[in-house]
């Protein structure tokens, strides 16, 4: 990695942590180049613009663990197995990464801009083939998708958030996988 490209890295990962810490509106531009230890200068060479730099702080994570992701399951044919591998991914990758999991999760609540819905698309979007798999493997019954992704990923961002919140460190998603395999019905 050269010098620039880790300059670019320290200002994101401040970024990062500063938008965790406080709302979006409140952080400001000196405040990132001081936690990044760069110049002002350094940091408008970078970036153009405070909301250039939160996208981009949220792209470039998030891109790493799509890009992955977006390889791994189209040729496997093993629904549960996939859907228990994103979960598992996602989940780590959002335990792993608190900062940005709050960032994330609060770019979705107010930032209203294409990129971001974009980046949304992108993870409904694999998590929607799985399930197309699934339904088209007789493994998941005929569900209407778009909403059951929306639903899983709702379940599992707020089992990562009470997770963070209670100290817990319990990474399988299994209780999810098995509510989504067998329900919630009784054993008769």
């Amino acid at each position: 990695m050269t010098g620039k490209d880790q300059r670019r890295e320290r200002i994101l990962q401040a970024a990062t942590q500063l938008f965790a810490e406080r709302d979006f509106h409140a952080v400001q531009m000196d405040e990132i180049a001081e936690r990044a230890d760069v110049a002002k200068g350094t940091l408008y060479n970078h970036f153009r613009s405070k909301e250039e730099l939160h996208i981009e702080a949220i792209r470039t994570r998030l891109d790493r663990l799509l890009g992955l992701l977006e390889k791994t399951y189209p040729g496997r044919r093993e629904p549960w197995r996939n859907l228990r591998s994103f979960l598992l991914h996602w989940q780590a990758f959002m335990i792993r990464e608190p900062a940005f999991f709050c960032v994330w999760r609060e770019a979705l609540c107010r930032n209203h801009a294409p990129e971001i819905h974009e980046m949304q698309t992108r993870v409904r979007r694999i998590l929607c083939q799985i399930l197309e798999q699934g339904k088209d493997a007789g493994a998941f019954r005929a569900v209407h998708v778009e909403p059951t992704a929306a639903m899983i990923l709702g379940m599992l961002d707020h089992r990562v958030a009470w997770m963070s919140a209670a100290g817990r460190a319990e990474r399988d998603p299994a209780l999810i996988v098995d509510l989504l395999q067998h329900g919630l019905g009784a054993a008769k």
